[in-house]
């Protein structure tokens, strides 16, 4: 991972990913069933750790909405696809 400042490249992360069941979510007011999926990612060079998440679509595994946080600097960046999928 290169994020954190000029003079760090290629930093080593490990992650593992934690089944965190099913959830109904909200987008644009529609309620929706998702699987959210935990990631904890640990960067031991920072000595920090980061829970992201994620809610998949149970039908088809798309990614409904995330939370991601890839350094302690910034605040954690949210997404959502507002898009419906197409059949």
């Amino acid at each position: 991972m290169d994020l954190r400042h000029a003079n760090e490249h290629g930093l080593a992360v490990s992650s593992r990913f934690e089944g965190a069941g099913d959830e109904v979510i909200e987008i644009l007011g529609v309620r929706r069933p998702a699987l959210r999926i935990d990631e904890v990612a640990d960067v031991r060079a920072w000595r920090w750790k980061t829970r992201n998440r994620y809610w998949l679509d149970p039908d088809d595994g798309r990614i409904l909405r995330s939370r991601l946080q890839f350094c302690p600097e910034m605040p954690p960046i949210e997404m959502e696809v507002l898009k419906p999928a197409v059949a």
